[in-house]
């Protein structure tokens, strides 16, 4: 099972620690994106299962704004800022993925767990429909 991951991570430094935790997952093909523009035409061109979104972006849209392009109802995200999640969860909270928040910089534990959870959510459901 190749899962698919659509990265918005307008940093570069950042960029680079998520392309680190990465390459420990062979299972999941990651795309990377460094502006709405980018990230706009890559989710236009194939559905991801995981979505990794910067919330402040050097542009005036935010990774916020761009989860309503998002199609997949399946789809996880993980949100991903230096600012408190209480700055944005009024934001973010109505949207019925399966959401995560994560500080940056980023934890490298914590990021891999919300992976492994990730991987161990997609198995058991493929698991459950093929069972039919």
């Amino acid at each position: 099972m190749k899962l698919k991951a659509l990265v918005l991570e307008d940093t570069l430094s950042d960029q680079l620690a998520l392309e680190m935790v990465f390459e420990h997952y062979h299972n999941i093909d990651v795309k990377y994106a460094n502006n709405s523009k980018t990230f706009k035409s890559l989710l236009a061109q194939e559905e991801f299962d995981l979505f990794i979104l910067d919330i402040l972006l050097d542009e005036n849209i935010t990774g916020i704004d761009l989860m309503k392009e998002i199609t997949n109802a399946d789809a996880w995200v993980i949100l991903i800022s230096s600012y408190p999640s209480k700055d944005f969860f009024e934001d973010y909270k109505d949207f019925k993925f399966n959401k995560y928040y994560l500080n940056k910089p980023l934890d490298e534990f914590i990021f891999r767990t919300n992976l492994e959870s990730f991987l161990l959510a997609k198995s058991n459901s493929e698991s459950d429909t093929n069972e039919y």
